[in-house]
């Protein structure tokens, strides 16, 4: 790790604190004083923002595949994968495994999302981190004209690409070809259309009641940023799924890959953890709240016709009052 250390530093309890859990980490520390130091961080980091703080790491693993394989539930919840080739340097860091453990629900099925010549490392990373935070399974990246994980795209993950299964794909056609004969249903990421694909075409509202993950394993394909998906990876699809444009003003007519992404995986991913049991709970919690006030309503009126009645006194010939005062 190296740390800078300046006098110009402004938060010297930064510097401890990032040295002492590089200690306990076992990483050596080269701290760095002069502004000749401060440049070669500067080159290292790509000219990015780096906060005076880089740690050199080995590559991030990403395993080559040629398809998905069957879904496995037990002894270890995951998917098989069917392996592509690598050098034995590339074994070493992406390992060797045909099965991939993962975490989804009983009775759920895992999401794997691919993506397609995304172009822009911001992005790619981006879309790790949604990935990571909304519970995608794995994600795969294709290596022709594609970003690869460069400190710029790892930066922008802010740690997702740590925690990620990450694939890489070098035949996007032919691994969706042998994903779909082990059973996988492909969901292409399409503009809105005002010729879709009939039956074949979902919009992002249908997501919610059609409920992919409950019976199928699912990947969905997201395209490059300024042309999308090719028509050959559109054809391969099951089906298209798009995001329904709101807005009235005809400049507004596309979403940043990024983003499109995480709205795209929070809808197929939004029962898989929650099943609807919150939105249950809600309705409940509204039915008992309702219960509660018609409850206390009946009590306040017993309550307030027991009073008038103690409080009225017996009305007698010899002093029944003439004028009642209230």
């Amino acid at each position: 790790m190296y740390l800078y250390c300046g006098e110009n530093r402004q938060d010297p309890a930064t510097i401890v604190r990032l040295e002492r859990q590089a200690e306990q980490a076992g990483i050596a520390v080269v701290k760095v004083f002069d502004s000749h130091g401060l440049r070669v961080m500067d080159k290292m980091s790509e000219g990015r923002p780096h906060n005076g703080c880089i740690i050199e790491a080995s590559p991030i693993p990403q395993l080559p595949l040629k398809s998905l394989g069957a879904v496995v539930e037990e002894p270890a919840r995951g998917f098989n994968v069917a392996r592509a080739h690598q050098s034995l340097e590339e074994a070493q860091i992406n390992g060797i495994s045909d099965f991939i453990e993962s975490s989804f629900p009983p009775n759920r099925k895992p999401f794997f999302l691919l993506l397609d010549q995304i172009q822009d490392p911001g992005n790619l990373g981006a879309i790790l981190r949604s990935a990571a935070f909304l519970g995608v399974n794995a994600v795969g990246m294709t290596s022709t004209n594609s970003a690869s994980l460069t400190s710029t795209a790892i930066k922008a993950a802010a740690g997702a690409s740590e925690v990620l299964n990450l694939f890489n794909v070098v035949s996007i056609l032919d691994f969706l070809t042998r994903s779909k004969e082990e059973g996988w249903v492909i969901y292409a990421a399409v503009a809105p259309t005002s010729r879709p694909r009939q039956s074949k075409h979902l919009m992002l509202d249908r997501l919610d009641s059609y409920d992919p993950l409950s019976t199928t394993p699912t990947i969905l394909v997201v395209g490059s940023e300024g042309e999308g998906l090719t028509n050959k990876t559109k054809r391969m699809a099951d089906y298209e799924v798009s995001i329904p444009n709101h807005s009235e003003n005809p400049l507004m007519d596309s979403l940043n890959v990024s983003v499109a992404t995480g709205i795209l995986c929070s809808a197929f991913l939004k029962k898989q953890h929650t099943d609807g049991k919150f939105d249950n709970l809600f309705e409940i919690n509204e039915d008992v709240s309702e219960d509660i006030i018609e409850d206390k309503s009946e009590d306040i009126v017993e309550d307030q016709s027991e009073d008038i009645v103690e409080d009225k006194p017996e009305d007698t010939p010899e002093d029944k009052p003439d004028v009642l005062i209230i």
